[in-house]
């Protein structure tokens, strides 16, 4: 009788661990969410496509995603921090190029990385224009790592022409510090 409740243990426990196994990218996708949904409003859907995004293309298996869910999870109070001074900043920043509208991306912050990059769209502006604005928020924000400039065409809905725009995106090495 010991052999019979053995081998049913055994069974009930592959049964579920096979089934926990199954829930796991609900219920990272359910962490995510809410993880999502403690940063600045204006920055939750694309964090959370992002990370859904991230965790689907996730080599490995379930405990990968775990693993993952968890060392994002314990960013997002930091990443939420950052995300809100950066907005806190922007409109001192667009104020800082006289006579000349240019537009601020919100932060990439990764956090595995420990940088952050700021998209500036420079399609308007002139050369000059486009380093003073460079240099603004190099000023605003610190230790500047690296540049990156790319030009992008963008279709036009139902009119078949492109619109073309031409982004610097500025990186840095550390956020920016934050009062808890």
């Amino acid at each position: 009788m010991t052999i019979v409740y053995w081998a049913f243990g055994i069974l009930a426990a592959a049964a579920v661990t096979e089934e926990f196994l199954g829930w796991v990218p609900a219920l990272c996708r359910l962490v995510l969410r809410r993880c999502a949904n403690r940063l600045p409003e204006h920055s939750r859907s694309r964090y959370q496509e992002e990370w859904t995004a991230e965790l689907r293309a996730l080599p490995g298996g379930p405990i990968s995603m775990l693993i993952w869910t968890g060392r994002t999870r314990a960013g997002v109070r930091q990443l939420a921090s950052v995300l809100r001074q950066a907005h806190e900043h922007r409109q001192t920043i667009l104020d800082g190029v006289v006579g000349q509208q240019f537009t601020l991306d919100d932060f990439d912050y990764y956090l595995v990385a420990g940088s952050y990059e700021v998209m500036i769209d420079i399609t308007a502006l002139s050369p000059a224009q486009a380093l003073e604005a460079e240099r603004l928020v190099t000023a605003e924000y610190g230790e500047l790592v690296g540049v990156d400039r790319a030009e992008f065409l963008e279709p036009e809905p139902d009119e078949g022409i492109y619109e073309r725009s031409v982004w610097t995106t500025l990186i840095f090495a550390d956020p920016p510090t934050c009062a808890s």
